[in-house]
């Protein structure tokens, strides 16, 4: 039995460390030299790193004054399949890719929160992949790992090109 107080500055002290390395790293990133750039790269990671090294400060600091209560760490079956599922993802990324991976995943994170309406299922599941793919590949341009069987499907043409 853990008490809440010790989690609390715990978490607040990795958010600190975390936050604090990213502020750091992130003053290291220039500029690519193809310009067209209005502000710095670094804005972003920056701000972040500064927002939670505040907020983990005042977490810190708020855990002085909050009340101390008994908590179990004891993980559930689900929360085990959550974390395989996940290692298992990654893990299978290069051989499915980007599309065909995270259907799956989100699949079988819907049926482990007991989600049984096979429509529910499938449309959260596209919805959630085609909102990935929009947000990081066409917005930020961040490149999605195509997997061999995406290119034996064809799918790299359609969507990565």
């Amino acid at each position: 039995m853990v008490s809440s107080k010790i989690l609390e500055r715990i978490a607040g002290v990795c958010l600190l460390i975390f936050g604090s390395v990213l502020y750091y790293l992130s003053t290291n990133l220039k500029v690519p030299e193809f310009g067209g750039w209005m502000i710095n790269i670094a804005v972003f990671p920056k701000w972040l790193g500064g927002i939670i090294v505040l907020l983990s400060i005042g977490m810190i600091i708020q855990s002085r004054w909050s009340p101390s209560r008994p908590i179990v760490l004891n993980p559930k079956l689900r929360s085990w399949v959550l974390v395989t599922s996940l290692v298992i993802y990654i893990l299978l990324l290069p051989l499915l890719g980007y599309f065909a991976g995270s259907i799956l995943w989100i699949t079988v994170l819907a049926l482990i929160s007991q989600e049984r309406r096979i429509s529910a299922i499938i449309a959260t599941a596209l919805i959630v992949t085609f909102l990935g793919y929009i947000i990081f590949w066409k917005i930020l341009y961040v490149p999605l790992p195509v997997g061999r069987i995406e290119e034996l499907l064809g799918l790299d043409e359609l969507f990565y090109r």
